[in-house]
Formats: C-alpha cells, sequence, structure tokens
C-alpha cells in the first residue's frame, strides 16, 4: 500500500485536504463566543476520518457535518486500537468474536455497536466499488472523482485476485481507516495542546505563517519549507509512536 501513500500522490489531494480544513475551521469558529468547550481529539478525528474514507473510497463519512462530532466514533477507534494489544498474541480470539452475534457484543460494550456499524458501511461502500466498476469499467468510474481513490486503483491493479477480493478489501478499508484516522487525530490534538500550554511556541508559529503565508494562499509544497511549521510536527509523531 506504501506507493498510494507516497507524498507525491497525497500532493494530488491537496485540493479535497483544503476543503475539509476549511471546513474543520468553520466549524469550530461556531463554537466562539458560545461558552462551550470542545474536545478537539473530536474534531480532529473527524477531519482525519473524511479525509481517509474520501480518499479511499470516493466517499467520505461527513463526520464532520455532525453537530456533536460523533465523540463515539473517536472513543471507538481508541478501543479497537487498545484491543489489539490483547488480540494479536491471540490471534484465535478474532475467530471467536466473529462468531459471536452482534447484538451480545453490543451489549457487553455499547461502544461496540458503531463498530460494527462502521464495519457494514466499508462491506456495503467496497460491493458498490467492485459492482460499478465491473459494469463501466475503471476509467469512466475513475472520471467521476477529481482525485484519485485508492480501492479503485486497487481493483484495477495487477495484484492477485486474492487480494482484490470483497472480504479482503474491505478489511483494508478498516485498517486504512481505523489507523489514518486515529493517529491523526491524536497527534494533531497533542500539537495544538502543546502549542496553547507554550505561547512562545505559538506566537513564533504565527509569526512565521503570518511573514511566509501573509494572504493564506500556501500549498502543500510551500508549508514543508516553512522551517519552524514543520518541527512540532514531526516531533509529534515521533513521540505518539512512543505512546
Amino acid at each position: 500500500m506504501n506507493p498510494y501513500f507516497a507524498m507525491t500522490r497525497i500532493r494530488k489531494l491537496e485540493p479535497l485536504i483544503q476543503g475539509l480544513v476549511d471546513k474543520l475551521c468553520d466549524r469550530l469558529r461556531e463554537f466562539k463566543g458560545t461558552g462551550t468547550p470542545v474536545a478537539l481529539q473530536y474534531p480532529f478525528t473527524c477531519f482525519a476520518t473524511d479525509v481517509v474514507t474520501d480518499y479511499t473510497m470516493g466517499a467520505g463519512f461527513h463526520y464532520l457535518d455532525e453537530p456533536d462530532f460523533v465523540p463515539r466514533w473517536s472513543r471507538t477507534l481508541s478501543g479497537v486500537a487498545k484491543s489489539g494489544v490483547y488480540i494479536k498474541p491471540f490471534p484465535w480470539l478474532i475467530k471467536v468474536f466473529n462468531a459471536l452475534p452482534e447484538s451480545w457484543l453490543s451489549w457487553l460494550n455499547p461502544e461496540m455497536d458503531l463498530t460494527f456499524h462502521f464495519q457494514r458501511r466499508c462491506r456495503e461502500v467496497i460491493a458498490s466499488i467492485m459492482e460499478e466498476q465491473n459494469a463501466n469499467g475503471y476509467d469512466k468510474v475513475k472520471s467521476q472523482f477529481s482525485h484519485p481513490t485508492f480501492f479503485h486503483d486497487v481493483l484495477n491493479s495487477n495484484l492477485p485476485p486474492e487480494e482484490k477480493s470483497p472480504e479482503r478489501l474491505w478489511q483494508e478499508v478498516q485498517v486504512v481507516v481505523g489507523a489514518g484516522a486515529e493517529t491523526t487525530g491524536k497527534a494533531l490534538t497533542w500539537t495544538m495542546f502543546y502549542l496553547l500550554h507554550s505561547p512562545d511556541k505559538l506566537q513564533k508559529l504565527r509569526e512565521e505563517l503570518n511573514q511566509l503565508d501573509p494572504d493564506r494562499t500556501a500549498t502543500l509544497l510551500d508549508f514543508e519549507k516553512m522551517p519552524y511549521l514543520v518541527c512540532p510536527g514531526k516531533s509529534i509523531y515521533v513521540e505518539y509512536s512512543f505512546h
């Protein structure tokens, strides 16, 4: 999957990402002056989820449109990540869980209900992508999108058929969305916390942005050349790997 997430490919998604950044900022401005606190992990996770789902499937989940930023979604991703630590040494547990009725598991852990909904949605989207691509062909389907889409390209690749089965692909959706949304959401949250906790660093960052991007038209490539801006981003991902 690495080629599909290379920086050259991500740059082609810049209009998509910028549009969702604008939506995120607009949503946060709605809370300005209301006295209502916002747990930033939730909107940041919604933002990351919308980016990843739109890129991979061409159909975003639109979680940024939810009034409360779907707190359960962020908690669900965190719970899945934590449970993976215990399941990894005992992979047979996955078969046990899959054999149990969803209603039982949801009763034991209500947060699992959103996980099952997510899985069903992944299956439906993958089935729709495969059906449409088989019926209309890759080129016609791809012409609908203004940016690359991961799973359409995978289906058109020379990978072995077993790697492109519905079961395999919807499981990949879970991995890509779960990993991309959870890690990015938390990294953005921690970055914001440390900047707000260190006013001098926040001020220095603002000064750099005002100097190098006064009219707010910088591209991703421009941001990558800003020496102070790239430091917090790189350091927070290093720190995340140790948590």
